[in-house]
């Protein structure tokens, strides 16, 4: 997936960028392939068409001050904590020509039998996946298909995911991806108290109570004496 995003230069110091906020501007700055690093503006309008499907993989043309497109990825996108709002994005620049590293998501796919038909709960190791390629080989993300586990031993590792042959991981391949735990549960068991030792028992409604030893003797004796 390939964006296009219109920029503009900025000047250091930016004494007014919450104006330029204000006006639609969020400042941003642009790193790498072995330039110094530029300050700029994108649109916000722009940058909010997108906001949602953008990941670390997407690969973005930005057209600064309408000079020819610089091929860039997306890097940290900072937001107001109070607000959510975007207020400054990172981009990283790439040669065409030369392998990077990109973090892809993983989008789970299809219905687990035991999770399903046995009341298993799905476990998610792990949600993206570092890939290496060349920049126009990138992918939006991963598919990781749930079918296969059909029971409580199944698990799905990183040597299971189809990836293209273009693109290479260096994820150990035994890592596990997504599997199935068991439901637990809790069994409450009815328990009778105990009296203490020089407690009397208290009978249960409907129950008549057992006297302690030595009580039973105790009351006949009081019976002769009347």
């Amino acid at each position: 997936m390939t964006i296009e995003l219109q920029a503009k230069n900025r000047t250091l110091p930016s004494t007014a960028l919450n104006t330029a906020r204000a006006q639609g501007q969020l400042p941003a700055e642009l790193y790498g392939a072995g330039q110094k690093n530029q300050h700029i503006y994108v649109a916000a309008g722009d940058f909010g068409q997108y906001q949602r499907k953008v990941t670390g993989a997407t690969l973005v043309d930005l057209i600064i001050d309408g000079q020819a497109p610089l091929k860039a990825l997306i890097g940290e996108i900072q937001k107001d904590p109070l607000t959510g709002l975007v207020v400054h994005i990172d981009f990283h620049q790439v040669q065409m020509d030369k392998e990077i590293q990109a973090k892809v998501p993983l989008v789970f796919t299809g219905v687990s039998k035991v999770v399903k038909e046995m009341g298993g709960t799905l476990i998610k190791s792990i949600n993206e996946l570092e890939i290496t390629c060349l920049p126009a080989e990138l992918i939006s993300h991963i598919e990781v298909d749930l079918t296969p586990l059909e029971n409580f031993d199944d698990v799905i590792y990183v040597r299971d995911l189809k990836l293209p042959k273009q693109i290479k991981t260096n994820i150990e391949p035994n890592r596990v991806v997504a599997g199935v735990k068991a439901k637990v549960k809790l069994e409450i068991f009815e328990t009778k108290a105990v009296p203490v030792e020089g407690e009397q028992a208290v009978p249960v409604e409907g129950e008549q109570a057992v006297p302690v030893e030595g009580e039973q003797a105790k009351e006949g004796e009081q019976t002769k004496k009347k």
